[in-house]
């Protein structure tokens, strides 16, 4: 016979304290998998790991998998009263998940935090993309997520009731209140935002989205289609975006680009499908490299290109869609301005190294088709540099950039 049967399986924790016990077969010659974990009942702080990440109480947990690795069938539930996940108190803790090779099907996913409800149900088709889930959550706190452990600090309230479907449309309703949240590395700092937003149609309405931003204030208004998870998305995790029409306005919000640029800029953009143009203002800065906004694709070999996009996130994926719809197919047309605050620290381009100084001007910031066009003149007060270890001063001097 091909088949193989483990009687008693022991799973034991750090402290060689047994989890629990169970038993499975396996048939060899046809990789037949019939497991299951039935009913059991397990304490998470039995397991030291997750008791020094702050989880603790008792969950009821049941879960089976039957079938090979591209033929099978999995459930899982998971019950509890009362439990403890990342150091945040949670009551009524139910999950109801099946899956196969092609579906995951959220019988239920249920939990209160401080009692206000958040609840997930639905169906996800992996091939061909379908999709119907709803999401409900009143009132709840969003400082669950100082459980991400790049996170410093994070509050606010959410109120969220939405149906999303690949069939049906998606509709609901989102609110934000007071939504606060500081990461650890101090590159972003969210100040007391506030959003209502709805959805009807497949339309999303950006009804109200403003507050505070890296040491700023920002306002968002508009509206854009619904973006549509495409065919191959649990590979590449980028989403198609559609029409989108949105209004931003900047006050003294400190941005990044890179390692190579930082300011303090002011302004009113407005970001379309195939459009960005609007007006920016640099208060204050440093530039420390000149970035290539154009710059040549890395050449990477299968193995390596399969590697990177196994571990990118979902977020890494909507916003290199974003870049590369900027790149392939957008047209900028932006004033800039730098006012004097705005500093050049430059450790070397070509032969030429140390670049210092104050720069200020105004230009026009064109691109189309791949191509980056800049109108206009700028100002070098008070700089220096380095070329052939002669060190040279410059007092006053004017860069021109004509039509």
């Amino acid at each position: 016979t091909n088949n193989v049967l483990f009687e008693n399986i022991k799973f034991i924790g750090e402290n060689n304290e047994t989890l629990f016990e169970t038993n499975t077969k396996f048939d060899l010659e046809n990789v037949d998998i019939d497991y299951k974990v039935g009913d059991h009942n397990f304490s998470l702080d039995s397991v030291q790991d997750l008791k020094n990440k702050g989880y603790s109480g008792n969950i009821d947990f049941d879960f089976f998998y039957k079938g090979s690795f591209e033929k099978f069938l999995t459930g899982l539930k998971i019950k509890s009263d009362k439990v403890t996940l990342a150091g945040f108190p949670v009551t009524n803790l139910d999950i109801d998940l099946q899956g196969n090779e092609k579906t995951v099907n959220i019988g239920l996913f249920n939990l209160n935090y401080e009692n206000n409800p958040l609840i997930v149900s639905g169906y996800f088709d992996y091939s061909p993309i379908k999709y119907d889930i709803s999401v409900l959550a009143q009132n709840f706190n969003l400082n669950f997520l100082e459980a991400n452990k790049d996170v410093a600090s994070a509050s606010g309230i959410a109120n969220i009731d939405a149906i999303l479907s690949s069939s049906h449309g998606t509709s609901g309703h989102i609110l934000l209140n007071n939504f606060n949240y500081k990461t650890k590395d101090g590159i972003t700092l969210v100040d007391n935002v506030n959003a209502d937003i709805s959805v009807d149609n497949r339309k999303l309405n950006v009804n109200r989205l403003d507050g505070g931003y890296n040491g700023g204030t920002f306002t968002v208004d508009g509206n854009l289609d619904v973006p549509v998870i495409p065919e191959n998305f649990m590979k590449t995790k980028r989403l198609e975006f559609g029409k989108f029409e949105l209004n931003t306005t900047l006050n003294s919000v400190k941005i990044r680009y890179g390692e190579d640029i930082e300011a303090v800029v002011t302004g009113d953009i407005v970001f379309t499908e195939n459009r960005l143009f609007g007006n920016i203002t640099a208060e204050s800065g440093e530039i420390r490299a000149i970035p290539s906004f154009g710059g040549e694709k890395k050449s990477v070999s299968a193995e390596e290109q399969e590697k990177i996009l196994k571990n990118k996130t979902i977020v890494e994926g909507i916003v290199e869609e974003v870049i590369d719809k900027i790149l392939k197919q957008y047209i900028v047309d932006i004033n800039l301005r730098a006012n004097k605050d705005v500093k050049l620290n430059i450790p070397s381009i070509s032969l030429v190294k140390n670049i210092k100084g104050g720069i200020s001007g105004e230009s026009k910031v064109l691109y189309e088709n791949g191509e980056v066009g800049l109108i206009g003149e700028y100002t070098i007060r008070q700089g220096s540099f380095v070329l052939n270890n002669n060190r040279f001063k410059i007092d006053n001097a004017e860069i021109r950039f004509p039509e």
